[in-house]
């Protein structure tokens, strides 16, 4: 017998809506659609009537985003499949979180497997409320601007905001990260993983076993290569190499 997941669609775009609905109905039989919403301030108050099974939502809305919605029906007791255009670092941060997301143009094969992955979690005790709530609850807390980085070590995956790294250094494929509260921690990725994650305008790798927060430098100190001393009084040596493009985004 096919599970049956009652499931909320919002998306501003109706082309975008129409695709979305047209892909569920032809290729996954246990997709039922109880709402189907433009206007997300509608579909608010629909989920708090109906407690869907699953939520499929763009993130980019007029009057109210997805993190609003979500937070104005917390605690989120529903899986929730963001669906958007934006390939950037917070998409970044679902995919690593175990939050699951699609990017338009909507993928089937990708679609299906979304699908197949909340079906297999139907009757299960797993807590479908901690993934979306604990992002949330990172993303009220963050300073504007900031990037929701997640950090999985041997306890699990949190989320943290990029302001608060000092300074990341790697130690074989693994990297020690230095935050703004004194905290030192050991995160399985490497350091290339967080060069590729971490937004360029505010990260720096200045050595090839050293990235720095661009923000969180107290001191400049010259020499061949020169050094950089971080807030926490950390000081790290700048390669020559990477002196030139250290220096020009410093500067900055």
């Amino acid at each position: 017998m096919i599970k049956k997941i009652n499931t909320v669609l919002i998306d501003d775009e109706p082309g975008s809506l129409i695709t979305l609905e047209g892909l569920l109905a032809r290729h996954c039989p246990q997709v039922t659609i109880t709402g189907s919403f433009q206007n997300p301030k509608e579909a608010l108050n629909f989920i708090r009537k109906s407690t869907p099974d699953l939520l499929m939502i763009d993130i980019e809305m007029p009057f109210m985003n997805a993190f609003n919605l979500l937070d104005q029906v917390k605690p989120v007791k529903f899986d929730v499949i963001f669906v958007t255009a934006f390939n950037d670092y917070a998409v970044k941060a679902f995919k690593y979180a175990a939050i699951d997301y699609l990017l338009k143009p909507v993928n089937l094969d990708e679609l299906v497997e979304s699908i197949n992955r909340v079906v297999s979690k139907l009757g299960n005790s797993y807590n479908k409320e901690s993934k979306v709530n604990d992002l949330l609850n990172v993303m009220q807390s963050a300073p504007a601007g900031s990037v929701i980085i997640p950090l999985a070590d041997l306890t699990g995956i949190k989320l943290e905001a990029s302001i608060n790294i000092v300074l990341l250094e790697a130690n074989g494929s693994y990297t020690y990260l230095e935050m703004l509260n004194g905290r030192r921690e050991l995160i399985s990725k490497t350091l290339k993983d967080f060069e590729d994650l971490l937004p360029h305008k505010d990260f720096c790798r200045i050595h090839h076993s050293y990235i720095i927060n661009l923000h969180h430098i107290r001191e400049y100190i010259y020499g061949r290569g020169g050094s950089v001393v971080m807030v926490n009084g950390t000081q790290i040596e700048v390669s020559v190499r990477k002196r030139s493009e250290f220096l020009l985004r410093y500067k900055k």
